[in-house]
């Protein structure tokens, strides 16, 4: 009969045989027969593949079984089979447990509780200790595994046993309970149907173990007094070990064995011989040596009940010794702290030594020296404040003097300091050579302090006239000399006299970027101060190609002009650089500046007026006299070109002679 779900689809035959039969094929006919062994040395077994099978049923492998000789790479590894049930029962609460479903459970909680054992083995946060003791009970479990497995309850009592008469019948009670909620009436021929069975399969397993029983008594005998003086007499408690020790005992009377135990038997009775000989003391037998036996024997017999104590006096020795240990670190830690005590105290000492060492002067002896433009480093300190300075300037005096032939100074609250150092700091540090003073704002570290002495040996800030002004600046023509930072300063200025150091540190500070100058605006330089419109002292402007920046700024500190110079003129508006005045130019603006410097013009005119024709002549006869000049430096330029040209020709003739 089709199935009724392929009923319906296409390509399927319908009303057709589901089963087709073959004729049966007759058996080969092999030529190969077994030639039966007919040796007495060769033991033969029979298998029955029925009891083979039964045995093995329900059994499954597990994946670390080891079948080889060689040692396993865990501590416990599998040898052989591990058979384990494939079904094992658990009673419900409340229920009643067998003998077979105790063990069963005991199995399965051994093996949990070997897997659980083997992980914290294996873990790497266990200790010595803890994987020293998990190591006994893991022992301990594998030998109470073993014999819980050497028990074999479901062979000794069978399967059936294991579910018991009542089980059986309140199963049935709720199967037919089951049935009739279902609405299956069930007959009372089924129910004695039921009962006949029951009792058939118990009437069965009687007569099962009534056979089993039969069996043994024709392998054992009937009498158990033989059996009872094997064990008794071999020191056994069942037969399987009784059998083990004789095949043991009968295996070492072989031939190939009895040699050998001849051999090891007779060099234990010369040993032993050795050792009554010894003791009876006819081998040569030492008074001396015997009593210290005697000492070492008593000592030892003394010494018994310190043996129990000896395990914890050696743990505490061990820990006494790491106490040491860690108690001798800590003496050589706190040995050492006290040498670099010793050592910062020394080091203190040596920098008084050399701060008191620091020649201590006054002003005039400065002031003498830099009049006899002597260079010196002068330390401006104020009275009882310690120094950064004077350790590091101690240290390189020395040096300094060799190098320098110079001196260094200190002064304590003097009144020279506001005339480098504008800020009055509590600590001020001046190199001043040639008679220009150059501040030092860095590190407390000697070979700072020299090097930048050693950078700056002369003076940076170059000075300035009307003569060279623009020969040097090219202002007007923005030729390639660089750019300038000019400070425009009078000789009567308080404040220009106090920004010689500064101005020079800013020139220090600038010296790879811009040239660095000065202009006195009132004597050798009042032309240029006037092209540039400078009404004060000090002024300061930053000259750049064909423009120039002024300084607004009431601020005298260095960082403050460095920003000026490098980025801050950017925001200001810049203002045009005038070109420079012709000798006409100059001559008129000279002759103006003296009219305006007449007290009373008019009434001068007025009174004088004479001079009114006379002052123009005086002009034109200026005018007459600075052509007939002009043209006369050129003639003498011509005749010495032609001069020059002459010794050329002159000397290149000597040369072609030569």
């Amino acid at each position: 009969m089709l199935d009724p779900k392929f009923l319906y689809l296409p390509y399927i035959a319908q009303e057709e045989k589901d089963v087709y039969e073959t004729e049966d094929i007759p058996p080969t006919e092999s030529e190969y027969y077994e030639e039966e062994n007919e040796s007495e040395s060769i033991e033969k077994s029979v298998l029955n593949t029925e009891d083979a099978y039964n045995k093995f049923k329900g059994k499954y492998l597990i994946g670390n079984v080891d079948f080889s000789d060689n040692i396993g790479k865990g501590r416990f590894s599998v040898k052989g089979y591990n058979a384990v049930s494939g079904v094992w029962e658990i009673t419900g609460n409340g229920e009643k447990e067998n003998p077979i479903q105790k063990c069963q459970r005991l199995q399965c909680e051994m093996s949990e509780l070997m897997d659980e054992i083997t992980a914290l083995q294996n873990s790497k946060n266990v200790s010595k200790e803890e994987r020293e003791v998990y190591d006994g009970v893991s022992k301990v479990v594998v030998t109470a595994k073993k014999v819980l497995d050497s028990l074999r309850l479901e062979q000794v009592l069978g399967k059936e046993t294991t579910v018991s008469s009542s089980e059986k019948q309140v199963k049935n009670l709720i199967s037919q309970v089951e049935e009739y909620k279902k609405g299956v009436p069930v007959t009372a021929a089924e129910l004695m149907k039921l009962n006949s069975q029951t009792e058939l399969s118990f009437t069965t397993r009687i007569a099962e173990l009534e056979h089993k029983l039969h069996h043994l008594e024709q392998t054992l005998g009937a009498k158990t007094d033989k059996i009872s003086r094997l064990n008794s007499s071999l020191g056994t408690k069942n037969l399987l070990e009784a059998v083990q020790q004789l095949s043991t005992k009968s295996a070492l009377l072989q031939p190939n064995q009895l040699d050998v135990i001849e051999q090891r038997l007779t060099n234990l009775a010369t040993k032993m011989d050795q050792f009554n000989d010894k003791a009876s003391g006819t081998a040569g037998s030492d008074p001396v040596r015997d009593q210290k036996i005697v000492e070492l024997y008593e000592l030892a017999k003394s010494s018994e009940p310190v043996t129990k104590v000896l395990p914890d006096i050696l743990e505490r020795m061990k820990t006494l010794e790491t106490l040491h240990s860690y108690a001798h670190i800590v003496n050589l830690c706190i040995l050492s702290a006290k040498m670099f005590v010793r050592l910062i105290l020394v080091l203190f000492s040596i920098n008084f030594i050399f701060c008191a060492q620091l020649e201590l002067s006054n002003d005039d002896t400065v002031i003498e020296a830099i009049r006899e433009n002597k260079n010196i480093i002068v330390l401006f300190t104020r009275k009882c404040s310690p120094c950064r300075y004077e350790q590091s300037l101690a240290s390189i005096r020395d040096e300094f003097k060799s190098s320098f032939d110079g001196n260094i100074l200190r002064l304590d609250s003097s009144q020279l300091q506001r005339v480098y150092d504008m800020q009055r700091k509590d600590s001020s540090l001046v190199f001043v050579r040639k008679g220009v003073g150059l501040l030092y704002e860095g590190d407390d570290s000697a070979d700072d302090i020299y090097d930048y002495i050693s950078e700056h040996r002369e003076p940076i800030v170059k000075e300035l006239d009307d003569r060279n002004f623009e020969h040097l600046t090219q202002a007007s023509t923005g030729s390639t000399t660089g750019d300038w930072l000019i400070q425009f300063y009078d000789n009567q200025c308080i404040d220009c006299s106090r920004l010689s150091a500064i101005w020079e540190t800013v020139g220090a500070k600038l010296k790879s970027r811009m040239n660095v100058a000065r202009v006195n605006r009132g004597t050798i330089g009042a032309i240029t101060a006037k092209r540039f419109k400078i009404t004060n002292a000090p002024e300061f402007i930053l000259l750049r190609p064909g423009k120039f920046y002024r300084y607004n700024l009431r601020n005298y500190e260095i960082e403050s002009f460095v920003n000026f110079a490098t980025t801050w003129y950017n925001r200001l508006t810049p203002e045009k650089v005038k070109p420079l005045a012709t000798p006409f130019e100059k001559l008129v603006n000279l002759v103006v500046d003296q009219l305006k410097n007449l007290p009373k013009f008019d009434d001068f005119f007025a009174e004088s007026s004479s001079l009114i024709i006379f002052i123009p002549g005086c002009l034109l006869l200026l005018f007459a006299l600075f052509f007939i000049l002009k043209n006369r430096g050129t003639k003498n330029v011509s005749s010495k070109t032609t001069n020059s040209k002459q010794k050329e020709v002159s000397t290149k003739k000597a040369a072609k002679k030569d």
